[in-house]
């Protein structure tokens, strides 16, 4: 993922992280994203503490919130189904995980 997120800010894309992690986490996410190599990315859209919808009702609200600064998603890719529901995309990608599934 790391080679695509890399082919796509050569290309001039924008690209944004969401994650069903809390804000209050967000130095530790910002840290593991820029260890792993992702930096210079457009957003990291996190949910907020007092957040409690499931990740399939969050994600596309984001995801619309995203289009409306005037943004037009062309890729989403994630590891749950969960990730890739509800719309505010072109395409979408689910890529394996062997280790955890969430609804």
């Amino acid at each position: 993922t790391l080679e695509l997120f890399n082919y796509a800010k050569s290309r001039g894309l924008h690209i944004f992280f969401i994650t069903g992690r809390y804000e209050n986490g967000r130095d530790v996410a910002e840290t593991n994203l820029s260890r792993a190599g992702y930096t210079g990315y457009e957003g990291l859209e996190m949910r907020p503490v007092t957040n409690s919808e499931i990740a399939a009702l969050f994600k596309p609200s984001v995801r619309k919130k995203i289009e409306d600064k005037g943004f037009h998603i062309i890729l989403n890719i994630g590891d749950q189904l969960s990730d890739l529901t509800g719309g505010y995309s072109e395409k979408t990608f689910k890529i394996p995980n062997p280790f955890y599934f969430t609804e």
